[in-house]
């Protein structure tokens, strides 16, 4: 009854309109930017970010000024988009998964490679989907992952390539 007590009044504040309590909208922005500089502070890298309160139209960041290289940065606003597509229905994600299978054997022949693996890894829901070509593809066949109706393998919590991937692949081939 507590529980449900305490829920009640935090829907009653969280329900509150943004105009009602200026001063704690100042207070949590305040606290935000102290955490993310905290944040940026603590990274061996440079991080750079820009931040926009998309009500007030405040902004504030660290090292917004700056170029970074696009890197694999650039994958997310593409990948956003790709699935907000695939959500309307304008395309399914597996459509041109023949061509890629087709492309990692020629890549494989070409090479002179046994094996070539891609791995499209979802790092919100913290797993991948591997796709395997070549010659050797069968020596993964103990993979411990799940195999699709595509071919595919879905690997659950499987977000690193080198940390988590490749040992099981090279415990399979050597």
């Amino acid at each position: 009854m507590r529980r449900l007590a305490c829920l009640a009044v935090a829907g009653l504040f969280i329900s509150l309109p943004a105009t009602a309590q200026p001063d704690n909208w100042q207070l949590v922005r305040e606290k935000t930017e102290a955490r993310l500089r905290e944040i940026a502070g603590e990274t061996r890298g440079v991080l750079g970010f820009a931040a926009v309160d998309l009500t007030s139209g405040e902004r504030f960041g660290v090292n917004e000024n700056l170029v970074f290289p696009q890197g694999s940065a650039i994958k997310v606003p593409i990948l956003i988009e790709v699935y907000k597509q695939a959500g309307e229905g304008k395309f399914q994600l597996t459509d041109r998964l023949p061509e890629i299978t087709a492309g990692l054997n020629s890549l494989a022949q070409s090479r002179g490679l046994g094996l070539a693996v891609l791995m499209v890894t979802d790092v919100v829901r913290g797993s991948s989907r591997l796709v395997l070509a070549g010659p050797a593809m069968a020596r993964l066949d103990d993979l411990p992952y799940e195999r699709l109706p595509d071919g595919t393998l879905h690997a659950r919590d499987v977000v690193s390539r080198k940390k988590q991937l490749l040992p099981a692949i090279l415990g399979l081939v050597d």
